[in-house]
C-alpha cells in the first residue's frame, strides 16, 4: 500500500493483481477542490422510476447521501440495483423522480 498526501488528503493507493500502472501523477489531484472547496454533493430521498406503463419500476429507492469536496466514493452492488441510474443522475442524464440531488447547493438539472 502507498499513501499519497494531497493538500492536507490522504489518498491509498493498492495493488491489485489487474492492475498494472506502477506510477500515478497525484500533485494536482484535489488542488481545485481543496482551495475552493467546490464539488459538495448532497442526496435526500432520491427516487428514480424507469419505463412506462405495467413496465414501469423504481430502480432507485429513498437514497440519501453526502460527498464532501474531494471525498473519494464507490459505489458497490450487484448488477441491476440501481448504481448505473444513480451516477446518470449525478451527472444530470437522468431527473429523478423524487427527492432533491444538488450539486454546492444549486439542483443537478442536466449536464454541465
Amino acid at each position: 500500500m502507498t499513501t499519497y498526501e494531497v493538500n492536507n488528503l490522504q489518498t491509498k493507493s493498492y495493488e491489485v493483481n489487474y492492475l498494472q500502472k506502477s506510477s500515478y501523477d497525484v500533485s494536482n489531484f484535489t488542488t481545485a477542490v481543496g482551495e475552493a472547496q467546490v464539488g459538495h454533493i448532497n442526496a435526500e430521498q432520491i427516487s428514480i422510476h424507469l419505463g412506462q406503463g405495467a413496465a414501469a419500476f423504481e430502480a432507485v429507492q429513498s437514497v440519501d447521501f453526502t460527498i464532501a469536496p474531494g471525498e473519494f466514493v464507490c459505489v458497490l452492488g450487484p448488477s441491476g440495483c440501481g448504481k448505473s441510474t444513480l451516477l446518470g443522475a449525478l451527472a444530470g442524464h437522468i431527473t429523478p423522480s423524487g427527492g432533491s440531488l444538488k450539486l454546492d447547493g444549486n439542483f443537478i438539472s442536466g449536464p454541465s
